[in-house]
């Protein structure tokens, strides 16, 4: 196993740029980042308060089943079946153990030294990923809300609830925060996906610098061998030079109403985000019962979506169940990123 230096998490609220990032780092010579690590969310969960106490018996043999046949493992192209039998054979695993050998396979079949993951879901999982891997870094991409909201309106099935958009990103930004907060300041960098697009080489050198490593000018160039990384469910624009085209779309297809409810539930936190903000203090009656009335009906039904999907998580880690991956709505339209 390798030392924990330059080991890091790209975090962020979905549909924020993660992907750009992972695929700009991932033409570094030395960096390798896999496809979402999702599926560790329920090892984490049972295990975090003792991630160094080793996994033994019936439980170590479930998660393996579990991992061997998860569909989101499984594009990691990885042949996990050596590491996973290592495991069996030792009769016993750390939570740390397990997760670092997936990370370190990917890294060498990719001929690279070290690994990164991007999971925007792990957000809610920075105390635990820091005491795991006690040096390990993050980084925090964000991107205006709106922007996400229709990216995710476009590309995800059941997520044109506005209102239930604005809080949802509104949390991920304060939860992403406050936890990132709590580490010493050295351990995390947030960055903006719009400046990324901006001033491509100024960011990316200074996330270079944040982690370590020296700048490759074909970073920049990462387009060319997206392939050899993600399918073709993702955005087409990751398979091209990177391009202003995603920037403020809300201004120009966002209707002034939609723009309205999110501005009333998020507007603060777009705000102290410093993107621009229409609407504040103009908020008539009918907007706000508007935008509370799809929180009411909205809410719920989205809790549903997020419980159902730890629950089955939790239950196949457990008892070493087969799972479709999370978050498995993505059309493969190529649709807005």
């Amino acid at each position: 196993m390798s030392s924990d230096k330059t080991h890091f998490f790209i975090i962020g609220a979905q549909r924020s740029g993660t992907t750009l990032l992972r695929l700009l780092l991932n033409a570094h010579s030395q960096v390798a980042i896999p496809e979402d690590g999702t599926f560790w969310m329920p090892l984490i969960r049972a295990h975090h308060s003792n991630p160094h106490k080793p996994i033994r018996g019936r439980l170590l043999s479930n998660h393996i089943e579990y991992l061997r046949k998860n569909d989101q493992v499984k594009k990691w192209k990885l042949d996990i079946d050596h590491l996973l039998e290592e495991f069996l054979f030792t009769g016993e695993a750390t939570l740390k153990e397990l997760i670092e050998s997936f990370y370190v396979e990917f890294a060498k079949k990719n001929n690279k030294i070290f690994w990164g993951d991007k999971s925007p879901s792990f957000f809610r999982k920075v105390k635990e990923l820091s005491e795991i891997f006690p040096t390990a870094k993050f980084i925090h991409i964000i991107r205006d809300g709106r922007d996400v909201y229709l990216s995710m309106r476009d590309r995800l099935a059941g997520r044109r609830n506005v209102a239930v958009a604005a809080m949802e990103w509104k949390y991920k930004m304060h939860k992403a925060r406050q936890s990132l907060s709590q580490l010493p300041s050295d351990r995390w960098l947030e960055v903006k996906y719009e400046d990324t697009l901006k001033a491509p080489e100024p960011g990316i050198k200074d996330i270079c610098n944040f982690l370590g490593i020296d700048y490759e000018e074909t970073m920049l160039d990462f387009w060319k061998s997206s392939h050899k990384f993600v399918d073709n469910y993702h955005s087409d624009l990751i398979f091209k030079p990177i391009s202003l085209s995603p920037v403020e779309k809300w201004k120009k297809e966002m209707t002034d109403g939609d723009n309205r409810i999110f501005e009333y539930i998020a507007g603060d936190m777009l705000e102290n985000c410093r993107y621009e903000v229409t609407s504040m203090g103009r908020f008539t009656n009918y907007c706000k019962v508007k935008a509370l009335g799809m929180l009411y009906t909205g809410l719920p039904r989205r809790g549903i979506q997020v419980l159902h999907t730890a629950l089955v998580l939790q239950l196949s880690s457990l008892l070493g169940l087969k799972t479709s991956m999370a978050g498995g709505e993505v059309k493969p339209d190529g649709k807005s990123a």
